[in-house]
């Protein structure tokens, strides 16, 4: 909070962990080296909601892992970098193979791109891609009459891997942002078209944000438990971000009321009269980002009004129903007498 000006960075590295994270951290990167095989892939989820810190976290696990075992590479999928199934699978491909060495992985790189030259077209065929069985015949045959199946090519790829005995990690963060058919695509291409033994993966997303994306696209059914089992077959090892500790948000609203008042005997959320809200609080402002970006709100916008008119506590519980509830917000200028006269006990809200 020592900054004025907040942009909703993630954390590069541990160094500015002000949550105690970096224990789960090194936890989770230990967790993905001593799983590692070059006889099998794995993929590990870290879940939690949106501002939680995963990329955050997700970049202190690189940092440990790579710190204490510096064989690993860490490569970075970014999916929602292209808009069609063959671009998300060169990119995928190519993402694997930017992190090879140059020289000696020459003969993998190759092995790659016969595979995804093989893969790209045939992915057509495959539910959820958003194209008919008539389209990928049309768009494979061709191609498939020269190259060799993707069975045999994934087979070549994998041996060609396995040959480096290179550790490689490859990160996939928000994967929740992606559409459903996006979504659904990304997780088969993860599934079955990219499980080359030596290669873990480590997906962040929000569960809930997820499993609602799969509904959308019709591939689950909604509350009987089939996204769940449909993420249980792609992620073997499930991790969460820690979530904020009650005293760690007060904590951080603390500093953020205390940096911005106009009072001098500021004492944060204790002995005001929002003391008695700070249920309120702590319920609405759950993660580092809802935080920050409410305490960004007000470090805006209490300079602009005059003390005389508004008190600063006045302008952070504003702030909080604005933030929080915007359609309320946008109702109380209807109030404004019965709400500065003092008189609420006469007010009648609209049903």
């Amino acid at each position: 909070m020592e900054n004025l000006m907040w942009t909703d960075d993630a954390l590069r590295d541990s160094s500015g962990d002000a949550f105690g994270r970096l224990r789960y951290a090194q936890r989770a990167a230990e967790l993905i080296h001593s799983t590692h095989s070059f006889e099998t892939s794995a993929v590990f989820g870290l879940s939690g909601p949106w501002g939680s810190g995963k990329t955050s976290l997700v970049n202190m696990i690189v940092e440990d892992l790579q710190k204490k075992h510096s064989e690993w590479e860490v490569s970075r999928f970014t999916p929602w970098a292209t808009s069609d199934v063959m671009g998300l699978l060169g990119e995928f491909y190519s993402t694997i193979a930017e992190v090879l060495p140059k020289k000696r992985g020459r003969r993998v790189r190759k092995a790659l791109a016969v595979t995804a030259s093989v893969a790209a077209p045939a992915a057509n065929l495959i539910p959820y891609a958003g194209g008919t069985a008539a389209e990928g015949i049309r768009l494979a045959g061709e191609a498939l009459a020269k190259l060799p199946s993707w069975e045999v090519a994934f087979g070549k790829a994998s041996e060609e891997l396995k040959k480096l005995q290179k550790p490689i990690l490859v990160v996939v963060d928000d994967i929740d942002r992606l559409n459903g058919d996006e979504l659904l695509t990304l997780l088969k291409v993860v599934r079955l078209l990219g499980r080359f033994n030596g290669v873990h993966y480590i997906l962040a997303y929000d569960d809930e944000t997820l499993y609602r994306s799969m509904m959308s696209s019709n591939a689950v059914s909604s509350h009987d438990g089939t996204a769940e089992r449909f993420m249980e077959k792609i992620v073997q090892y499930p991790l969460f971000v820690p979530p904020l500790l009650r005293h760690q948000q007060i904590s951080r609203l603390n500093s953020g009321f205390k940096e911005i008042s106009r009072q001098t005997s500021d004492d944060g959320l204790s002995n005001r009269r929002i003391s008695g809200l700070i249920d309120c609080f702590t319920d609405l402002l759950s993660t580092p980002r809802a935080i920050d970006r409410y305490i960004a709100q007000l470090r805006h916008h209490i300079p602009l009004l005059p003390p005389e008119e508004v008190d600063d506590e006045d302008i952070q519980l504003l702030t909080l129903i604005r933030v929080s509830f915007p359609s309320l917000f946008n109702t109380l200028p209807r109030y404004r007498s019965e709400l500065t006269s003092g008189h609420t006990s006469e007010l009648t809200f609209d049903a």
